[in-house]
Order: C-alpha cells, then structure tokens, then sequence
C-alpha cells in the first residue's frame, strides 16, 4: 500500500509541527513538506510533489484561500 503524501502549511510553528507529528504517526500518510507561510509552500512544494496540502486558510501576506488558488494552478491533480 502506498502512503499518501502529505505538505503542511501554517504559520504557527507549534501548531506545523503538531500536524505534522500526528500525520507522519499513520501508517497509510507521510510528510513530504512544512512551509510556514504562503512564499515558501509556493517555492518548495513542487519538489515535495505531495497528493495532498493541508493549509491554513489565514497566513500572512498571500493567505490559504489565495494559496490554494495558486497552487491548484499550478498543481490541478492537488487535493
């Protein structure tokens, strides 16, 4: 069975790292990235080439909304 590929974005480092903990703990689900804000998901996570984002809908700047917006441009197979 292959483990679903997951990249993680949140601007509040305890709550990226607790996601992240929680979801790389399930056998069927492993974290290929953490981005802390809306520029660096955008830099990285073509090379992490995750199955699915879990983004925070309020970070600064660019926020979530605006994010998933760009990235299922980018990225339409995205979930």
């Amino acid at each position: 069975m292959s483990r679903r590929r997951i990249f993680v974005v949140d601007d509040h480092p305890i709550v990226l790292s607790g996601i992240g903990a929680m979801i790389d703990g399930q056998k069927d689900m492993t974290i290929v990235g953490l981005a802390a804000n809306a520029a660096e998901a955008l830099e990285t996570i073509g090379k992490a080439e995750p199955d699915v984002a879990v983004i925070d809908i309020s970070l600064p700047g660019i926020n979530g909304v605006m994010l998933i917006e760009r990235l299922l441009e980018r990225f339409p197979d995205l979930k």
